[in-house]
């Protein structure tokens, strides 16, 4: 360890690992910045703010990195652990999400601990079940929520897939 790496917020260097797997990946299959930023129909100076910036792509760039990487989607959802609660909210208003999918994930990151019941979400936002549930089933397959099962209480929650971290708020 480097006296600079150990000089460092732990939240700092846990940011810049979390980024760097989009590096580490693009560097494994062979592909420099210019030929993954073709690939994914950016420009060679976006996939290195992608590599090196503190800010999170956006929701719908993530499956395509997952895709081109032949990464799992959900191992994309990373780059939300680092960030706080309101750098979630923008990160998610400003996606190319629909507005529904955007509703729900903003019920998601307002309810507690950042997960909840099926029927919670459809009080919070005001869609139905089906809708709920297809929307949850798209955003799960997108690597953005997860299922939780508490045995306890037998019922089933949906989460951000990547909560905000106590630490960095």
């Amino acid at each position: 360890m480097t006296s600079a790496e150990r000089g460092r917020d732990p939240a700092q260097a846990f940011a810049a690992d979390q980024r760097g797997l989009i590096r580490r990946a693009r560097q494994l299959k062979g592909l420099t910045q210019r030929e993954l930023g073709e690939l994914l129909g950016l420009s060679q100076s976006a996939v290195s703010r992608l590599e090196s910036s503190p800010g999170a792509p956006t929701p719908d760039l993530l499956p395509r990195i997952a895709a081109v990487l032949e990464l799992p989607a959900d191992a994309l959802s990373f780059v939300l652990v680092g960030a706080d609660a309101e750098q979630c909210r923008q990160w998610i208003w400003s996606s190319r999400l629909t507005p529904n999918e955007k509703l729900l994930l903003a019920a998601l990151l307002d309810s507690p601990q950042a997960r909840s019941e099926l029927d919670m979400l459809m009080t919070r936002t005001g869609l139905g079940a089906g809708t709920v549930r297809s929307l949850t089933d798209k955003l799960t397959r997108d690597g953005l929520l997860r299922r939780e099962v508490d045995r306890e209480r037998r019922i089933t929650l949906l989460a951000l897939a990547a909560r905000p971290s106590a630490t960095t708020r």
